[in-house]
């Protein structure tokens, strides 16, 4: 789902407010980049998978927010991406703040795909007005869908998709659905433990 995020932030955007006046360079494979991650483990490894030319930082994961907090400004500090997708506890609830805007390169990019709790809004959206940050994409929000009337509409060098940047034309649907079979044939056969199922969440965890 990140992916489509970063390869079209790697090359020329068309402003289409411009149109027809947007000029569009000739296409060619994006310069090297180095992603930064504030992931769980298990999404850490699939990004390093997903993008074998580019140099990924080792994961800062949600307890690095608790406990080692320069590892977590260290992502940031380095990254031409930092791709965030850390599920929404007590924990992690606004832990994105102006602080690490504030820590990314001015030509960094910053990208939300977990839960929109984990995020300052407000403080994201000033990095960008300001210029303090090169550009951010969210796919989720602290509110959902977003507000008619929210300021992230209008804001410059923002992508925004309404929490569906995983769906991909005759895959997701059928992958969705036979997720959704093999959790239902496992609860119907009888009382397991969550690990029995596709998809486990743990309760008292949070995701």
């Amino acid at each position: 789902m990140e992916k489509k995020y970063i390869l079209a932030l790697t090359k020329e955007p068309v402003d289409l407010s411009a149109f027809p006046e947007a000029r569009v360079g000739p296409p060619g494979s994006p310069p090297p980049q180095t992603i930064g991650q504030v992931v769980l483990p298990r999404l850490a490894r699939r990004l390093r998978e997903e993008f074998p030319e580019f140099e990924v930082l080792p994961g800062c994961s949600k307890e690095d927010f608790e406990n080692k907090k320069e590892i977590a400004q260290k992502v940031y500090r380095h990254s031409d991406f930092v791709v965030c997708t850390l599920p929404a506890t007590a924990a992690t609830c606004c832990c994105i703040t102006k602080a690490h805007f504030a820590a990314m390169k001015k030509s960094a990019v910053f990208i939300s795909l977990g839960r929109g709790q984990v995020l300052d809004e407000e403080a994201l959206l000033q990095a960008l007005r300001s210029g303090a940050i090169g550009g951010a994409a969210l796919d989720v929000f602290q509110q959902e869908p977003l507000a008619a009337a929210a300021a992230a509409w209008s804001c410059p060098n923002l992508l925004l998709s309404p929490h569906n940047a995983d769906w991909l034309q005759n895959h997701s649907s059928s992958s969705s659905t036979r997720v959704f079979l093999e959790n239902l044939q496992c609860f119907l056969r009888g009382p397991r433990g969550p690990q029995d199922m596709s998809t486990p969440v743990d309760c008292s965890r949070g995701y």
